[in-house]
This record gives structure tokens, sequence and C-alpha cells, in this order.
């Protein structure tokens, strides 16, 4: 499965959605920014889209609730460790109250994987986040060395409302 992002205007976006009832899109909006997703296997409607490879999936992705996207940049050479590790760590958000789902992001063509989980509600993310889980999903177990070498950047948040699309 592909996931495309694209950015936009809140309203341009919102009548993409509306203009492909049939599509598996995903709005996103905070005060700042406004992204449209699409899980497809076929090609995408975006024209200048972000493209990755969905690796690792769980649950259904809704219009509804609260998304965090977890950016995290990876030299190419660091790309396999990197994912071993972060998909065995992965397992441990399963059953996490308030997890709609989440998605494991590859980058095609550029080096910043993406982490994305949705919950019902932003206090279930705060909840999850100051919890023991978080911290063993984040914690890759790698030499040193190798962790100083494997980012070509810090890893960052950026956290969406998944608004309501009224037909």
């Amino acid at each position: 499965m592909k996931v495309y992002i694209t950015s936009g205007t809140f309203t341009y976006l919102l009548n993409m959605v509306k203009e492909h009832p049939a599509e598996q899109l995903l709005l996103l909006h905070n005060n700042q920014s406004t992204l449209l997703l699409q899980e497809t296997d076929r090609s995408t409607l975006f024209k200048v889209p972000r493209k990755y490879d969905s690796i690792v999936q769980s649950g259904q992705l809704k219009q509804e609730g609260f998304v965090v996207l977890y950016h995290v940049p990876v030299n190419s050479e660091s790309q396999p460790v990197f994912e071993h590790e972060y998909k065995k760590n992965l397992k441990k958000i399963e059953g996490q109250s308030g997890l709609i789902a989440y998605r494991f992001l590859k980058p095609l063509g550029s080096d910043s994987y993406i982490i994305l989980t949705q919950w019902q509600e932003e206090s279930a993310f705060k909840a999850w986040q100051s919890s023991a889980s978080y911290i063993s999903v984040n914690d890759l177990k790698l030499p040193q060395a190798s962790a100083q070498k494997m980012f070509t950047g810090d890893p960052f948040l950026s956290k969406y409302s998944a608004p309501t699309i009224d037909e």
C-alpha cells in the first residue's frame, strides 16, 4: 500500500475530498497547515505528492479525531536497521486506549520516515505520550555510535485534527 501526502488550503483540499468520495482520503488540519493523505494501491490523485510505502499498518484511518505525524530523518545506509528496530517496537502501541490506527511510512524520494498515529482525541495521545509504552516504542536498541550516524536531523512531531466533513 502506498500513502501520498499533499498540502494546500483547507478549502481546496476539502473540495478534493468531496469530489472523490470513493478514495481513501484523510484531511488533516492545524493552525499552520492542511494536509491531505491518500492510501491506495493505484496512482495518486495529487499533482505533487510526497510518496511513502506503508510498511506497517494497523486499524482503519477515519475522518475523525487527532492525528500525530512523527517525522524521523534517517540516512539511506541506516534505513534497514531503523526499519527492523522500529517494526519490533511498534507492536507495543497495540491496545493503547483511544488509538484508532497507525502507519509506519517509508519515504520514497526523501529521508524522513513518518510514524502516523490516529487517536480518538488529543487527551488519549497525551496519556500515551506520558506512559512507559511511549518510551519503549521510541527506544531503539542501538549502539550510541550507530544512533549518531543513523539520523540526518532531529525527529519532530506535527499534530493535526481530522475534522468531520459534512456532505
